[in-house]
């Protein structure tokens, strides 16, 4: 990698990765919950147009759209991502959503390497990448990414985290690719130190 002049800030990939209060995925026992980063269970209860209420009410958290606005307008997507070029291998979001032009993708990642996020950027930018024509200008297509992580990484407590292109005052360059990270090992640790939840944290 080569590093730019003036931007000093460390990259988030630079620190360590905090496994230690991850949700263990053990097989599933007669009368035990699944717990949903489980993928056939996530693909149960979310990839179902009978079940949109619990996309919905997660989405409802972050978008400025109410919960019942979404469960009556938010509709299932193509979840199968184009490919370039005949030989390149089929690539899945875990989930896509459409309401009023904008994508809504929700990716859960049990594995903790860098690259996850990395490749959960790249099905965005896809996504993105859709663009409409509108008389003579291209319409690039808002997407929305909630990744909901199995990790966390070390000396980062925070639960929710929201990124987007923004330049090194902090101004916002692009609202239209935003990025919503979920740390599940800090909100366990957060809830088994007795710590208060916000509202959406409880419903995680």
């Amino acid at each position: 990698m080569i590093k730019i002049k003036g931007l000093d800030n460390p990259s988030i990939y630079s620190r360590a990765i905090n496994t230690k209060n991850r949700i263990k995925l053990v097989k599933r026992e007669q009368g035990k919950k699944v717990t949903l980063l489980y993928d056939p269970m996530f693909k149960t209860m979310m990839m179902n147009e009978n079940r949109l209420k619990y996309s919905c009410k997660l989405f409802s958290y972050f978008l400025d759209v109410s919960y019942e606005t979404l469960l009556k307008k938010l509709k299932l997507g193509k979840n199968e991502l184009d490919k370039e070029k005949m030989k390149d291998k089929g690539e899945r979001a875990d989930y896509v959503g459409m309401i009023n032009g904008t994508y809504l993708n929700l990716e859960i990642n049990n594995n903790s390497k860098p690259y996850i996020m990395e490749r959960n950027q790249e099905y965005a930018h896809r996504l993105f990448a859709k663009k409409n024509q509108s008389g003579e200008d291209y319409v690039y297509t808002q997407v929305i990414q909630i990744s909901i992580n199995n990790f966390a990484f070390e000396g980062r407590d925070e639960v929710i985290n929201i990124h987007c292109d923004q330049d090194s005052t902090g101004e916002i360059y692009n609202d239209k690719l935003v990025f919503i990270e979920i740390y599940i090992p800090n909100l366990k640790k957060k809830w088994y130190n007795k710590e208060e939840l916000s509202e959406v944290e409880r419903y995680l």
